[in-house]
């Protein structure tokens, strides 16, 4: 039962200036705001008030909540307690005292109300079962999207004509899908936990207590700047309009340079100086506006530039360099993405150009990052400017007496022999001169594919040692000849017999025990017409290329020493008669002798060979806990529940 006494409203508030108001808060809930009373701050009001109401709604004993008057102000009683008088401090602009009081009376009421419902047994459970409902819905909304992300690409891959294992080779749309999707997680799960929040008092009461706390450390002044104080809050804020400014610029200057290219016709390389000056324009002017509305001064960035001036003068001085040679090789455009170069011994293909530093990928497939002052000032080779013809040079030494029209036909046949030797310009055999041990040639074959040269190298020495031997064409050895006085032949002689007594040298026994064997001279010579040894050791042919032979490979995989293929469960799906791709990497590592690169090259292989794919078409080969099945397994239905 409420009763009333205080003061009639029809008396006009008199208007009061504002001050500050601190909040009366039940369970994460605001109700009012109260201010200062003499001696008394707004803080310390409202968390006597906060007490009080606390204690009241963890009982379960009635509350009679009366209105009174005290020294000519309306007062709040909770039985015999006294919750708050209405100060003049706390009258709305509209009101007077005693409405103010009767309507915060009100609220206080059913705030309680709530706050005993809200404890009971009966709420407790129905809000459990309402957060297990949402935690559910939550959980099948996130496996939604990840499925989505996943399908969507197969789906389009398929409807395009395009093989399944195509959808994996994640194009610049499907990582933008990703992306999304998983930004949509997120908030899916953000709004899962506001939801728990706001359905019990303590959670409730908890994310305003973090809210408070987090807001009041960020709004705290760290420092004054003409005449204002900022705070974190607002540091941020700078960082987030810079942020988006880059990012809106960005896309513009992109979408500009497409626009362009496709009126214009000209390549992209072409459009990038004039995308490069109107990115950073836009940026300068886009930072202006934001420090102005930010409430900075722009005539103390005259001071800044002063420092920054002398810093470019001591410490930032390779920082500017690099960033201005950076715009000139923009415009200049001596090197460019995807060209290969030469720096010194550094060789690769250039992958990005920045405004500091260009990105060199190299053929042991590590990035460099490259200041862009040292491809202006030192010599640079770029086996891509113009176009990607390179020329190679193989030195070749043959023994003297051999047929040099022997010679010509069998480096020519070695050259003819590789793919990836240009017809056009043809190869040439060219006499360098007469060495001391050999007859010098040179063999200059034509390629397209600088980044590969090193790897042509190597096969064309192959295919050349092959074609010599055919030919019957000795390699020579460095000789000497010795000139021996008469008078010591004799004493020359005997000590070679010496030298090829036979001596016993111990070699190691993986058993343990000592192993002697007899040497006796020199190793034997490699004789080509025999097919003899060269120092005992007998060359070894290059290892087979990893996709050679795919019906003998496919018939081991499937053999009974092949891959483990079996019925395979993951989450609430089986999938019968597969393997997973880490344990397949790791046997074509064991059987073929492999490195893991050429094993998930080998395994991409067969996909695109349409022998294996991944079970759901969602993923090309991998390294790792993905399902895959041979074609030859396929079932009517792949996918038990």
């Amino acid at each position: 039962m409420l009763t009333l006494a205080g003061r009639g409203s029809a008396q006009e508030p008199t208007p009061l200036p504002l001050t500050d108001k601190a909040p009366v808060v039940l369970d994460g809930r605001v109700l009012f705001e109260v201010g200062e009373s003499g001696t008394w701050s707004a803080e310390q009001r409202a968390r006597e008030i906060n007490r009080i109401l606390r204690a009241a709604a963890a009982t379960s004993e009635p509350v009679n909540l009366t209105l009174a008057e005290h020294d000519s102000f309306p007062t709040i009683r909770m039985g015999d307690w006294h919750l708050l008088t209405v100060m003049d401090s706390d009258v709305l602009p509209g009101m007077d005292g005693g409405e103010q009081a009767q309507r915060w009376l009100q609220t206080v009421e059913a705030a309680l109300r709530q706050a005993r419902v809200e404890r009971s047994a009966a709420y407790v459970g129905a809000a459990s079962l309402r957060v297990t409902a949402a935690f559910v819905l939550a959980v099948l909304l996130h496996w939604l999207l990840g499925r989505i992300s996943r399908r969507v690409p197969v789906l389009l891959a398929r409807r395009r004509g395009q093989p399944a294992h195509a959808a994996g080779m994640e194009p610049a749309w499907h990582l933008a899908l990703q992306l999304a999707c998983v930004a949509m997680q997120a908030v899916v799960w953000i709004a899962a936990l506001l939801y728990l929040a706001d359905q019990f008092p303590l959670a409730r009461q908890l994310r305003y207590d973090t809210n408070v706390l987090v807001g009041g450390s960020l709004r705290a002044a760290l420092f004054m700047m003409n005449e204002r104080s900022y705070s974190a809050l607002d540091i941020l804020w700078l960082i987030g309009a810079v942020a988006v400014l880059w990012i809106v610029v960005s896309l513009f200057t992109r979408l500009l340079s497409s626009r362009l290219q496709r009126a214009t016709g000209a390549t992209r390389g072409a459009l990038q100086p004039m995308a490069t000056l109107v990115r950073y324009g836009l940026l300068f002017v886009g930072l202006i506006v934001i420090l102005q509305a930010a409430g900075l001064n722009l005539s103390s960035l005259a001071i800044f530039a002063s420092v920054l001036g002398v810093g470019i003068g001591f410490g930032l001085q390779s920082i500017a360099n690099n960033f201005v040679s950076g715009i000139i090789i923009s415009f200049e455009r001596p090197v460019r993405p995807g060209d290969f170069v030469s720096l010194g011994d550094l060789h690769g293909t250039v992958q990005s150009i920045g405004a500091r530093s260009t990105i060199v990928r190299t053929l042991d497939r590590v990035s460099i990052v490259v200041p862009n002052s040292r491809l202006l000032e030192n010599q640079v080779v770029n086996w891509s400017y113009g176009d990607d013809l390179v020329r190679l040079h193989l030195p070749v030494g043959v023994a003297y007496g051999s047929d040099i029209q022997a010679l010509r036909g069998a480096l020519l046949e070695a050259a003819r022999s590789d793919p990836r030797v240009l017809a056009d310009p043809r190869a040439e055999v060219r006499f360098i001169g007469f060495g001391d041990s050999a007859l010098s040639f040179e063999l200059l074959v034509w390629s397209n594919d600088p980044p590969g040269q090193e790897l042509l190298k190597s096969d064309l020495h192959y295919q050349i040692e092959a074609s010599l031997r055919r030919a019957g064409i000795e390699i020579p050895f460095p000789q000497r000849t010795l000139h021996i006085p008469a008078g010591e032949v004799a004493t020359v002689l005997e000590r070679l017999k010496d030298g090829r007594a036979l001596e016993e040298v111990e070699l190691y026994d993986p058993s343990g025990a000592p192993t002697v064997v007899r040497h006796a001279g020199p190793p034997a010579q490699h004789s080509p017409s025999t097919g003899g040894t060269l120092g005992g050791h007998v060359p070894t042919a290059p290892p087979p290329a990893p996709g050679a032979d795919l019906g003998a490979l496919i018939a081991q995989m499937r053999g009974p020493d092949g891959l483990a293929i079996a019925d395979r469960r993951h989450l609430l799906s089986v999938y019968p008669r597969c393997f997973v791709g880490a344990h397949a990497v790791e046997w074509l590592m064991r059987a073929r002798d492999l490195t893991r690169d050429e094993a998930v090259r080998l395994g991409q292989t067969l996909v695109e060979r349409g022998v294996i794919h991944h079970v759901l078409d969602e993923h090309p080969f991998r390294d790792g806990n993905f399902f895959y099945r041979f074609y030859t397994d396929e079932a009517v239905e792949i996918v038990k529940p």
